[in-house]
């Protein structure tokens, strides 16, 4: 799985993309997100300069 943050008509996106570059999910931060890593499973971790949240990506 892949990673990349993109903004769609301004509004923050982070997409997961798979080996052959489909987006299998978009997910919307909760926060202003200033960076974002691998939070185990299903799960991102998002960091802005205040705060930090643990938010899933699951297809569910």
């Amino acid at each position: 799985m892949k990673l990349e943050a993109s903004s769609q008509e301004g509004h923050p996106v982070i997409e997961v993309k798979g080996p052959t570059n489909p987006v299998v999910k978009s997910v919307k931060p909760p926060l202003q997100t200033n960076q974002f890593f691998y939070g185990g499973t299903a799960c991102l971790n998002l960091i802005s300069t205040a705060r930090s949240c643990c938010t899933t990506i699951s297809n569910g």
